[in-house]
């Protein structure tokens, strides 16, 4: 089988929440032909043939277009005609309106039509046109806005597989809920796609109506039990996983954090409950390793937890520390150190995805410490491979007391696998034929 794999993120970059998809292309290149369309910007892969596009960058073409036409944002109507080329286009505004106007208009997915710009387009709709199978990878819509440009190009009997890692549409990113494109972007791929691959329950059962009888199945995120078994066998595991009772004893507790701090993860909670943890548990030190980006809200955050800090004990025993992002394996490395995981979560919005670190907490046997009331994060983890606390301080301070005398089994961990989940996806895909 012909399989093309279209996706705009590929392993290979820290910030990409789909990092498994370089086991996927293995085990879907070990039977099938592949090709990989994506672009480049987002990684690279050694699987299969790879076609590479150049994305558009709205946010540099806005900029140039204020600046050509020396426009205020905050101005009233004024008359507007600007040409924006470039070696492989052309576009002429021109209208009377004010700048806000001009925002929707890059916006709109006619105008992003206009403006696909990539290396060997004729060569990724051939491939397209010969696939047996397309597979893209979502909530990412630029794919989608080239496969609307190629659709006519897609032989008639091929299937078209959409993996929904997130939703299109959010309360976290809140101006998908005001975008045209975003929601004829839903539209289209429920449309489009022939089945679906949905990476959570909360998110099959949101797009339940829209998926309707067409073939879809639940297949979580995984871990990579590759990279840990080389993490393993490079360091001494023995000193980094020690067994809870050792851990309810040790002195220094280490808290790690993977990934991005933005758009109200709730950090301050968590702080505020460890802060109240070491208070009323004066044996312990706790050091905090928040490894990824954050954005000004998360800093700002953090800043006054510090500021809030009355007890010189405290300002003693307790160490934050922000580290910039760093790859997969590195920080791998320094979760394999954790003596808790950690997962922020925001307070709202993000109840229908898992977060992708979950996983890896698991594969690495890492008690997981989530402060989050998603129903989905909920039932993979408390009580199973760690606890969940509401966002509330005290809540938090109970929870670590728990998380420290809990026993867990991760004996039945390698369900989560990425090998594992990338057999069931090729599984799926062979029960559509």
């Amino acid at each position: 089988m012909k399989i093309v794999f279209f996706s705009d993120f590929i392993e290979g970059k820290h910030q990409i929440a789909s990092v498994r998809l370089n086991t996927i292309f293995s085990e879907i290149s070990s039977r099938n032909k592949l090709t990989i369309i994506t672009d480049k910007r987002n990684g690279v892969s050694s699987y299969g043939k790879t076609l590479y596009y150049k994305k558009v960058n709205l946010d540099s073409i806005k900029k140039k277009l204020r600046r050509k036409s020396n426009i205020d944002s905050t101005s009233g109507d004024y008359s507007y005609r600007s040409v924006y080329s470039t070696k492989k286009y052309r576009v002429i505004l021109n209208f009377k309106n004010t700048f806000n106007k001009l925002v929707m208009c890059l916006e709109s997915s006619n105008f992003i039509r206009k403006l696909i710009n990539y290396k060997g387009k004729v060569e990724i709709q051939k491939q397209l046109n010969t696939a047996d199978l397309i597979f893209i990878t979502i909530p990412s819509i630029y794919s989608l806005e080239i496969l609307k440009d190629a659709r006519k190009k897609i032989g008639k009997k091929t299937k078209v597989v959409i993996e929904i890692r997130d939703l299109i549409i959010n309360d976290i990113n809140t101006r998908t809920n005001k975008s045209k494109r975003f929601k004829e972007a839903e539209d289209f791929i429920f449309n489009f796609g022939d089945a679906f691959i949905l990476l959570s329950e909360g998110i099959s059962e949101h797009y339940k109506k829209n998926i309707n009888n067409k073939p879809h199945a639940i297949i979580t995120n995984g871990f990579d039990q590759d990279l840990i078994n080389s993490i393993n066998n490079e360091i001494d595991v023995s000193q980094n996983n020690l067994s809870l009772n050792n851990l309810y004893n040790k002195k220094d507790l280490v808290f790690v954090h993977l990934g991005s701090i933005y758009s109200g993860r709730n950090i301050s909670d968590f702080l505020h409950g460890l802060n109240l943890f070491l208070k009323n548990n004066a044996q312990y030190n706790g050091i905090v390793k928040l490894i990824g980006d954050l954005d000004t809200q998360a800093l700002h955050d953090i800043n006054n937890f510090i500021e809030s800090i009355s007890s010189s004990d405290i300002k003693q025993r307790l160490l934050i520390q922000i580290i910039p992002p760093m790859n997969n394996k590195m920080a791998m490395i320094e979760l394999s150190k954790a003596d808790i995981a950690l997962i922020l979560t925001h307070k709202n919005g993000s109840e229908y995805a898992i977060p992708g670190k979950a996983f890896e907490y698991i594969g690495m046997e890492k008690p997981i410490l989530a402060i989050s009331e998603d129903s989905n994060l909920v039932n993979l983890i408390s009580g199973k491979f760690g606890v969940c606390s509401v966002h509330e301080m005290k809540e938090v301070s109970k929870k670590i007391n728990q998380l420290l005398v809990m026993q867990i089994d991760y004996s039945l961990k390698d369900q989560y696998s990425r090998v594992k989940k990338a057999q069931e996806i090729l599984s799926f895909i062979d029960g559509l034929n």
